[in-house]
């Protein structure tokens, strides 16, 4: 996935995945992914309970924003 959004109404993403995504935009749950990488421009919470399935090695990162200064 590149590139892509997601409704505010669109949570606990990715359960039991493996995934390799680019989402523009703020995610608003992220859920026991498997493995692969998430990259977000902002992620309200990250869920990671007894139920995540092995690997479990999922990188998630939030996406540092640029600041225009004048």
């Amino acid at each position: 996935m590149e590139n892509c959004t997601f409704g505010s109404d669109c949570d606990r993403m990715f359960e039991d995945s493996t995934v390799n995504a680019d989402i523009r935009g703020a995610v608003t749950n992220i859920k026991n992914p498997i493995s692969g990488k998430i990259t977000a421009d902002n992620i309200g919470s990250i869920t990671l309970d007894e139920h995540i399935k092995q690997p479990a090695d999922c990188k998630i990162v939030i996406r540092k924003q640029q600041c225009e200064c004048a």
